[in-house]
């Protein structure tokens, strides 16, 4: 968690969600012209999800523990476009 924590910072401020696995999950509910902030969709959870950027333009890294190690899926979205080309 560390480690990605100091990756994802050159992109900005990083969030730190606990929540429950979903591989990666990115949730993009796209209206308006103005792009939304970043939030957690949960509160508990054995899985940490680390956010940074906004809902047009997020990297993501959810990490669970399993076993001695961890499993973890790294998600890059960026949205460009008018609505109606996505």
């Amino acid at each position: 968690i560390d480690f990605y924590t100091g990756q994802l910072k050159k992109y900005g401020k990083v969030l730190e969600c606990h929540s429950s696995w979903k591989g990666g999950h990115a949730t993009i509910n796209r209206s308006g012209s103005k792009p939304k902030e970043l939030k957690c969709d949960e509160d508990s959870g054995d899985s940490t999800e680390l956010k940074v950027g906004t809902e047009d333009n997020q990297h993501i890294v959810a990490i669970k523990p399993q076993g001695k190690g961890s499993k973890f899926a790294l998600v890059f979205v960026h949205i460009h476009g008018k609505d109606d080309t996505i």
